[in-house]
């Protein structure tokens, strides 16, 4: 038996109310089998509400989901590489260099405790024994005049310390 794909690209603004209405309906109307990529993990829990509801198979790209979301959302699957396994990947790197020391320069669009952070620190602690010299937040809004000016001032501080090592997370391509 042959299986067609059909992609059904459609912007709906999903409130709470209406617009979950509105994306159940439209689910069912087209008969869609699987959602594939939300990339936040604001767009993923809304999401993953309606292929719950609907028991529609969500493949999220998110960076990475809280250990709870798939007993709470069971058609929720990730569909990248796992956080912890990339900050692994990256603390053998420091290692394989005997790099002892890193910068690191990240978004920060969750709290401290759903991004990379957590992670790294723990893969560092397993894997290499690297410590973080220092911390650079990139705020939502970075682009900003003023976020602009004070990112300009953190990283003319870090031209002057030892470390020489950077570790730049971004969701961001042109970065």
């Amino acid at each position: 038996m042959e299986k067609k794909l059909n992609s059904y690209w459609s912007l709906c603004i999903l409130k709470l109310g209406a617009g979950l209405a509105y994306a159940n309906r439209h689910l069912i109307k087209k008969k869609v089998q699987a959602i594939l990529g939300p990339r936040s993990w604001e767009e993923t829990s809304t999401v993953a509400e309606v292929g719950t509801e609907q028991k529609i198979p969500v493949l999220s790209f998110a960076d990475s989901l809280p250990p709870w979301s798939t007993t709470k959302w069971p058609f929720l699957i990730q569909f990248s590489p796992s956080v912890h396994k990339q900050m692994r990947a990256i603390a053998a790197i420091l290692q394989s260099y005997g790099w002892r020391r890193i910068n690191v320069i990240y978004e920060d669009t969750n709290s401290y405790a759903n991004g990379i952070l957590p992670y790294l620190y723990q893969a560092l602690q397993e894997v290499s024994g690297a410590e973080i010299s220092n911390l650079v937040a990139l705020h939502s809004n970075f682009a900003d005049h003023d976020n602009l000016i004070s990112l300009s001032r953190e990283l003319t501080h870090l031209k002057r310390e030892q470390c020489r090592v950077f570790l730049v997370h971004t969701s961001r391509p042109w970065l």
